[in-house]
């Protein structure tokens, strides 16, 4: 008497490995999008605190030692990321009337990129 085993045909094979294919591709879109996402937010994250050390920086600084024009560049290194951060004075020179009181505008690049911009105006309050 023949005993009859139990065993997958090639044709279910080959139709599970094609569902596989399609699953593992889908997750493999998705697993870069992600990865893509965070490093980007990862980068945005170190241009800000970049730019936070630069302004703290300037928050050391009296206002009238501060240049009436121009601009300043300086490396910051976050997270392992050399970031470019450039202050420009005085861009809106409304707020510059006074001595005691400098506009300045922070841009922060990272690889030829710019990631991130702030501005603010520092004024002597003594």
């Amino acid at each position: 008497m023949k005993t009859r085993e139990a065993a997958f045909t090639l044709l279910e094979v080959m139709v599970s490995m094609l569902i596989f294919l399609v699953v593992s591709a889908t997750m493999a879109n998705a697993f870069m999008s992600h990865l893509k996402t965070n490093t980007a937010t990862e980068v945005r994250t170190g241009a800000i605190a970049a730019a936070q050390l630069q302004l703290d920086e300037h928050r050391l600084a009296d206002p009238f030692a501060m240049p009436t024009s121009g601009s300043t560049s300086d490396t910051k290194t976050v997270g392992g990321r050399d970031f470019t951060v450039i202050t420009y004075y005085c861009q809106d020179p409304s707020f510059c009337i006074s001595a005691s009181t400098r506009h300045l505008l922070i841009k922060v690049r990272y690889a030829n990129k710019q990631v991130f911009q702030t501005e603010t105006v520092y004024t002597r309050l003594r």
